[in-house]
């Protein structure tokens, strides 16, 4: 049966003579990837390297490896070893993955895989789904582990995840082959140790019932989910104006409040507090209301999402950021051009005359300008008379200045 998974996930995704690089740790589950994809070599064209970290967590690490090698050596495998600089202090998992994540890259820089073949299984997903809910983590993250995908520009596969690690045991037991005991597996100094070893146990007391199987459904459905909703996420992006300075999005009431959300979260590192403030203004239509997400600032203005960079550019200081346009509207301005008149002075609203300033203002709101703008671009001044603006590409005098104000 495994050899049957196996054969259907490389049939599906393997092009003609390429060449995959497992990652081989001596353990059960890369053991017994590493003798079915031998047996796969017999049926499908492609080529296999083999790549093992040594931690050096432990006092034998150094002769596993020296085994491993010998056994891609028999194989005619090339066999690529990488041993890590001792670390001390905390996080000491996820900085040992990305160090092994680093030594993979380079050699898929050097040898051009079609992909890095992890042995994740079974229970591995359930561990990931169930840490990631304890963390908090949204709908992308509960998805936990995938089959296929590409991380920094490595392809990876994991062909086992529908595979108990039990059963991968078995297997190997059956074929008489060997694999090696990593006793840091047992040690609850580790987080994935603790999880396997206490408090799965645990809740399967408390609930009477294998647990490992509905978390990996439900990282399976977030897979679904994100699926759908990556979809309509495309959808919300075509209707987005972007520029050099971020994007703009018209709040178009046929956009599901889950849907607008999805995107949102995608946009920036947006925290559940402020993502949820953030869609209760939208809600109620509440206009000029700025939310801060790290770097990234979301800007209500009229029926309009503004989502750009801190800080948004100067015009007055930083002009050259602007190209020369044709509209003379908003949403040219936005795109990074502004039409302007030669031989003008170029002004800011926040430098007319309170008076002055109130009938510009009425000017833009009659001509429905999103408010974010009103600041931001100039004005165009002769003598001591408005000439012109750039945001509402209509044409401009003192006079219709003074009719518009008057109907205000």
């Amino acid at each position: 049966m495994h050899e049957r998974i196996l054969k259907d996930f490389l049939t599906l995704r393997l092009k003609k003579g390429a060449t995959l690089l497992l990652a081989l740790s001596g353990g059960v589950d890369s053991m017994a990837l590493f003798h079915l994809l031998v047996e796969a070599k017999k049926k499908l064209d492609f080529h296999l390297h083999v790549a093992h970290v040594d931690h050096g967590w432990r006092e034998e690490s150094r002769k596993e490896g020296e085994a491993l090698r010998l056994l891609a050596a028999y194989h005619t495998f090339p066999f690529h070893l990488h041993r890590l600089e001792k670390m001390g202090g905390g996080d000491l998992e996820n900085r040992c993955r990305i160090e092994r994540l680093a030594f993979f890259k380079r050699l898929h820089q050097k040898y051009h895989y079609q992909a890095l073949l992890l042995a994740h299984q079974f229970e591995d997903q359930a561990e990931t789904v169930f840490k990631r809910v304890a963390e908090g983590g949204g709908l992308r993250a509960l998805r936990g582990l995938h089959q296929e995908r590409e991380i920094e520009g490595l392809p990876i596969w994991r062909p086992l995840l529908s595979i108990k690690k039990e059963a991968l045991a078995s297997y190997l037991k059956k074929k008489r082959l060997h694999h090696f005991e990593d006793s840091t597996n047992d040690d609850p100094k580790y987080l994935r140790s603790r999880m396997r070893l206490n408090l799965f146990p645990t809740l399967e007391t408390i609930f009477g019932k294998k647990i490992e199987g509905n978390f990996v459904r439900l990282g399976t459905m977030c897979q679904e989910l994100t699926s759908y909703f990556e979809e309509k996420e495309k959808e919300i992006e075509k209707g987005l104006i972007t520029g050099p300075f971020g994007s703009c999005l018209e709040l178009d009431k046929r956009i599901h409040p889950l849907e607008l959300k999805f995107f949102l979260k995608g946009r920036a590192p947006i925290s559940h507090d402020a993502l949820e403030t953030l869609m209760k203004l939208i809600k109620k239509g509440r206009s000029s209301r700025l939310i801060h997400a790290g770097k990234t600032s979301f800007q209500l203005s009229r029926s309009h999402l503004f989502i750009y960079q801190n800080p948004f550019p100067d015009f007055f200081k930083q002009r050259d950021l602007w190209s020369k346009g044709s509209k003379g509207d908003w949403k040219e301005f936005w795109q990074g051009k502004v039409k302007v008149d030669e031989g003008v002075d170029l002004v800011s609203l926040s430098s007319l005359d309170s008076s002055l300033r109130e009938k510009v203002k009425k000017w833009y709101s009659y001509h429905h300008v999103p408010s974010f703008f009103y600041d931001k671009a100039p004005l165009m001044m002769s003598g001591n008379a408005i000439i012109g603006e750039c945001l509402t590409g209509k044409g401009f005098t003192p006079v219709s200045l003074e009719r518009c104000a008057l109907k205000g």
